[in-house]
Order: C-alpha cells, then sequence, then structure tokens
C-alpha cells in the first residue's frame, strides 16, 4: 500500500480548489494507495493550525503530494509531487519552486513540453472532474442556437469572442451569446462600447447576448461552449461543458484539445504569440501564449449556426458516448502512474 500525504486546497471554492479536489480523487481511484488529505488554504492567513488528520508516528508516508500555487511547494523529506499549470511558455520565474520536486504532475503533453526545462522528471495525469447526475437529454435548438462562455477571466477573451460574435450575425438570426457575469450593469456598458468599435450597424442590429451569473444555468441552457483562453491551463469548465452534452470550440494549440475526440468539439486555428498584458506585473523575455483571429472565430460560429445538423451529431454523440470521458475513474491508469518511482 502507498500512503499519499497530499497538501492541497480542495475545501475551497476556486479553480485551484475545485481541480485540487479533482487531483485527490483521482488518487483514490488507485486500489493500492490511500491519500492522507491535509487542507492547505490559499489564503496563507488560514493555515496557523493545519488539520494532520493522522498519526505521522504510526503511518509511513511514501509520497507528499502538492498541489498549490508552485511558491508554496516544498522539498520535503517523503518523495515530494507537486501539480503544476503553465499558464504560457518561456517564463522561467517559477523554475526556483519547482525544479527540486522529485517529479512533477501537468494535465497534457502541451504542459509537458513547456515544463521539460523546469523538472527534470514530469508526468501527465489525464483531467477528470468529480461530478455526477447533471446531463440533460439532448436539448432542442429548433429555434435559438446559444453560444456561451462560462468564464470571466481576462485570459477568457470574452472581449474578442463578443466582437466575432457581433461581425458574423444580426437581430435578424436566431441566435444568442451566453455571458458569464458578476457584474451585469458594468457588462451591459462594457459591451454597448463593443458595439460602438464594431459599428455594423443600429444598436437594435446587434445580436442577443444574455448574461448569466449561474453557471449550472448556463450550461443547461446554452448549446456550445467556448474555451478560447490564452494560456495553457484545462479549463473545468470545457470539462462540465461534455457533462451537460454539449460540443465546445477550443484551440487547437490549447491543452484541452488533447483530450477531446473530434466528435465533440470545434478546432479553432490558433498561433503562438508574445504576451503583453499590462495587468502582469513582470513578463519574461520571450514569454508567449496562444492567440486566434476574430475573423477564424466569426468564420466557426457562422458555419455551426448555418450547419445545425452537425452541431445536432456532435450533441448526440456526446450523450451517447462522451459525456463519461472525464469521470475520475478514466484517469486511474495515468494516476497509478505518478506513484511509480
Amino acid at each position: 500500500m502507498t500512503n499519499i500525504l497530499t497538501i492541497t486546497p480542495y475545501k475551497e471554492f476556486s479553480s485551484i480548489g475545485e481541480k485540487s479536489f479533482n487531483f485527490i480523487s483521482s488518487l483514490d481511484t488507485i486500489d493500492s494507495a490511500k491519500c492522507f488529505n491535509v487542507f492547505h488554504s490559499l489564503q496563507s492567513n488560514y493555515n496557523k493550525k493545519m488539520d494532520m488528520s493522522f498519526n505521522e508516528k504510526t503511518i509511513d508516508i511514501d509520497i507528499c503530494a502538492m498541489y498549490l500555487n508552485a511558491e508554496n511547494f516544498v522539498k520535503t523529506k517523503y518523495y515530494s509531487m507537486g501539480v503544476y499549470e503553465p499558464e504560457t511558455e518561456n517564463n522561467y520565474l517559477k523554475k526556483t519552486y519547482i525544479s527540486y520536486l522529485d517529479s512533477l504532475v501537468v494535465y497534457s503533453e502541451r504542459q509537458k513540453d513547456i515544463c521539460n526545462h523546469l523538472n527534470k522528471n514530469v508526468r501527465v495525469l489525464r483531467p477528470s472532474i468529480n461530478l455526477e447526475g447533471l446531463l440533460r437529454p439532448l436539448k432542442s435548438i429548433d429555434r435559438v442556437l446559444k453560444f456561451y462562455v462560462p468564464a470571466i477571466a481576462k485570459t477568457a477573451n470574452v472581449d474578442l469572442i463578443v466582437k466575432s460574435y457581433f461581425k458574423s450575425f444580426s437581430s435578424t438570426d436566431n441566435v444568442a451569446l451566453g455571458v458569464l457575469s458578476s457584474n451585469p450593469q458594468k457588462d451591459v456598458e462594457r459591451f454597448n462600447k463593443i458595439k460602438d468599435e464594431c459599428s455594423t450597424g443600429s444598436e437594435n442590429s446587434y445580436p442577443e447576448i444574455i448574461l448569466f451569473q449561474d453557471v449550472k444555468d448556463m450550461h443547461n441552457q446554452c448549446h456550445c461552449c467556448i474555451d478560447v483562453d490564452s494560456t495553457y491551463k484545462v479549463n473545468l469548465s470545457s470539462l462540465i461543458a461534455l457533462k451537460f452534452g454539449n460540443p465546445v470550440i477550443c484551440l487547437e494549440t490549447s491543452s484541452i484539445q488533447e483530450w477531446l475526440p473530434e466528435s465533440s468539439c470545434y478546432k479553432l486555428a490558433s498561433y503562438e504569440d508574445f504576451v503583453i498584458d499590462s495587468d502582469r506585473d513582470f513578463i519574461c523575455s520571450g514569454e508567449s501564449w496562444q492567440m486566434f483571429s476574430l475573423r477564424s472565430l466569426s468564420d466557426l460560429m457562422r458555419s455551426i449556426y448555418d450547419d445545425r445538423p452537425s452541431l445536432r451529431h456532435k450533441q448526440n454523440k456526446i450523450v451517447k458516448e462522451y459525456y463519461n470521458i472525464f469521470d475520475t475513474k478514466n484517469s486511474n491508469s495515468s494516476a497509478k502512474e505518478l506513484i511509480c518511482f
């Protein structure tokens, strides 16, 4: 039996919190392993009294697995494993925290390529999500086809998606774009400004945008998920989309495209370019991420709209074959490889 001490923020409602919970669930599928989970908050002031729910004197720990921000990784007296998803390529700022780990876990071959210079032992774990019973029957798209963006981060490129959408459609088309919003009033003003930038017609000539504040409602009511994030991370929204029977538009240079069957997604032509971001304190020389052409996304959205039978076929394939491909049980074989050393 391999005893694994996990140190993660698995109780927190955040992207890394949810992913670390799914990481533990993957390890739990290994019959020959037992996890002892220690909660480590992303907010350091909560970590003064960490709950060590096991007796270190009576249990021999073999592996310490950490799913934390890279700067919180430590080399322990056990085999030390860290889970890390690079946002960009050629960012060397995390190397100090990562290089001394015994192994580094990533979620795609693309991420592995990026991290090979950060650690000599990089391993790929199949992404998974621990959700049950969320799949809806095949949804009707007889009249209004709804694309949607279940993310609000700047790197999700929501503004670029909206611009492509406005360039693709008009108010006469039976189409809508769902956008996740934390501040509806501010977002209405934001999208009105984009209308002025696009200058394709009067205020009433633009297609509909629906603002959602509940991501589950968005997955339930919409039909085609758009994940064109500039980073190389695997977004949980794409994994969840398949649970709801929704195909995913993803970048052909992304991490998630490695795991999606062709008949469950649409791959958008993309390229890699320098990182330009005013919100970052420091950008490394040569640091790059993935981008796409507004024209390419606009054309793809229009082709999906014009070929609804093809979208229906993808929905049908997901409902019948692919809705569970990211269940934790399917990450069992790659999880087993993590503990072989």
